[in-house]
């Protein structure tokens, strides 16, 4: 399935950004040249995951899985353009079904463990046309295969559930081991009368955005590779690198920076999953890492645990790329004079945004906690090779005019090799995000800043102006949570906002108005949230009651001033 325009391909191949590598063929090259090298471990805690024991395999032994995977795909019925809906944790063989998908020309399309039926009937209805879901048995000690299959049985009845874990024979589940694969001359068979091109879509991954419903963002072989190679420049990733991530493999996060650069440099994964800090340490020491993605609240509790930095030894870390909220200086100073270790500034969205501050072109501390290098704009040179292939501007929102001046605060507009091609199955929007020369509208505010000598080198971020709301790197769109507290008897307005947390970024809060002589709850409000069966991450932490919501003269909700009013240390008439 190619989605992006031919154009656009063209133009990318002939520029050297984009070539015919497939993600599989990095692996394959991987495997060839390291097969007695370790390639992917699991945490020492999964057991308490999934109930099955770590595994540690080496490039030999993961490519004899991946295979095997790949074959019993095949007996399934699935093939090229065939989609694959996953809901699973951070597992070895979670990354396996990844590779095996992309050997045969499968989509994968990957979902937070979190995600329940509200989110998943949005997702299969967007998807259209789903192949399988996969899964595991357990998860955290809990049935996830019943789960999931109870979910899309009321969905999706005709949907197959592929389970890891052994399940029940009369659980309606298929046992992925169970599952006889075709010979191994059928798999080359297959491979060789249906070609996986770079240029074709390797996932549909979600995203809230500003809307009520999750977004499918296709990216192609061509667009996760591009992104991989930014990612392993920028991290300093050398070859046969370690890197560990205890974010999700489901998105940008998890997936484009750390499974990518796996794949590019031949090195070691360490996966981690759920968060724990001293695992995270002593996984650290333990495997050796030598880049660890983390976000800043993740590596400001790490600096600040001394207890855990006296039992482990991190100083084999080299570089740490961080983002989904502001960095301070201090973080970045600590971690470079205690341990030699750099902090590189990164913003970036599943849709292909790609910023960053790094030590090669920004050296202070100061200026890289604050500040993105201004790439994409003619008349700079940067350090990182990979600029030369991204274009930004800053336009203002209301006449789309470019922005030019220090100070002035505009939507970022971006095109690069990463971008993806819009919005699956959604035209609309695509439309909205999409401008007729192929930037992406991100909605992000960022003004143009100075360095030290005067030179308008930099970006700093201003806040989303589609009022996003980050909570521990998910994301959740606000008009789908008022929705759901809209339900309730008792409110009669709401409005639904972030407000600052020092461990998730943001945490939710509901502000509303209630109907005259009624009551309500934080409780009750969950209440809501557990029937619809949304999320556990997208719950509110913090309800806020109002006579009036602050409006502008035409009506609309001034989420800014409930965000100072719940802010205000005197107020706590509703919160909980």
């Amino acid at each position: 399935m190619r989605l992006h325009p031919e154009t656009v391909i063209q133009s990318y191949r002939a520029s050297g950004a984009w070539g015919s590598t497939t993600i599989d063929d990095l692996f394959c090259a991987n495997a060839a040249a390291r097969p007695g090298a370790m390639a992917i471990v699991d945490a020492p805690n999964r057991a308490t995951l999934d109930g099955r024991e770590p595994r540690r395999l080496t490039y030999a032994d993961y490519a004899a899985e991946v295979d095997l995977i790949a074959r019993r795909l095949l007996t399934l019925g699935l093939g090229k353009d065939s989609i694959v809906l996953i809901q699973m944790p951070n597992v070895v063989e979670l990354v396996a079904l990844m590779q095996a998908c992309g050997r045969i020309g499968a989509i994968l399309s990957p979902t937070p463990m979190q995600y329940g039926a509200h989110e998943l009937r949005q997702i299969l209805n967007t998807l259209e046309h789903v192949a399988c879901a996969f899964t595991v048995e357990t998860f955290q000690g809990k049935a996830q295969g019943e789960r999931l299959s109870s979910i899309l049985g009321a969905i999706a009845p005709e949907l197959p559930v592929v389970s890891l874990g052994h399940p029940a024979p009369d659980s309606g589940r298929i046992d992925i081991e169970g599952v006889a694969p075709v010979e191994p001359q059928a798999l080359a068979a297959y491979r060789a009368a249906h070609p996986v091109d770079a240029d074709e879509i390797f996932t549909i991954c979600w995203t809230s955005g500003t809307t009520a419903e999750p977004k499918g963002v296709p990216r192609s072989h061509n667009n996760w590779i591009w992104h991989g190679r930014a990612v392993v420049e920028t991290g300093n990733c050398g070859p046969g690198e370690t890197l560990m991530t205890p974010f999700p493999a489901v998105n940008m996060g998890g997936f484009g920076s750390a499974l990518l650069p796996w794949w590019l440099t031949g090195g070691k994964l360490v996966l981690h999953h759920p968060f724990d800090l001293e695992l995270y340490a002593s996984q650290i020491e333990s495997e050796q890492v030598g880049v660890v993605l983390g976000a800043p609240a993740i590596l400001t509790s790490l600096l600040k645990a001394e207890d855990i930095l006296a039992r482990y030894d991190i100083s084999c870390l080299h570089d740490a790329p961080s983002g989904s909220a502001p960095l301070t200086p201090w973080l970045i100073t600590e971690f470079e004079r205690r341990f030699g270790i750099q902090i590189i500034n990164q913003f970036g969205s599943n849709e292909g945004t790609t910023l960053v501050a790094s030590p090669a072109d920004v050296p202070d501390p100061t200026e890289r906690a604050s500040y993105f290098s201004r790439i994409g704009v003619p008349g700079f040179r940067w350090n990182l090779t990979f600029a030369q292939f991204v274009e930004t501007r800053l336009v203002d929102p209301a006449t789309d005019e470019t922005i030019s001046e220090p100070g002035v605060p505009g939507e970022l507009l971006i095109r690069s090799p990463s971008i993806f091609p819009g919005y699956y199955r959604r035209p609309d929007l695509t439309a909205d995000a999409l401008d007729e020369r192929g930037f992406f509208r991100t909605g992000d505010l960022f003004e143009i800043a100075c360095n030290a000598a005067g030179d308008a080198v930099f970006y700093r971020f201003m806040g989303r102006a589609k009022e996003l709301i980050i909570r521990g790197g998910f994301n959740i769109a606000p008009p789908e949570i008022e929705a759901v507290v809209q339900g309730h008897p008792a409110v009669a307005e709401v409005a639904v906002v972030g407000y600052p947390d020092d461990r998730l970024g943001e945490r939710v809060c509901v502000c509303a108005v209630l109907q005259p002589g009624a009551s309500l709850s934080l409780d009750q409000v969950i209440d809501l949230f557990r029937q619809e069966d949304v999320a556990k991450f997208k719950w509110p932490e913090r309800l806020e009651l109002f006579d009036s919501l602050p409006r502008n003269p035409i009506g609309k909700v001034l989420k800014r001033e409930l965000q100072r009013q719940i802010d205000e240390p005197a107020r706590h008439l509703g919160a909980a």
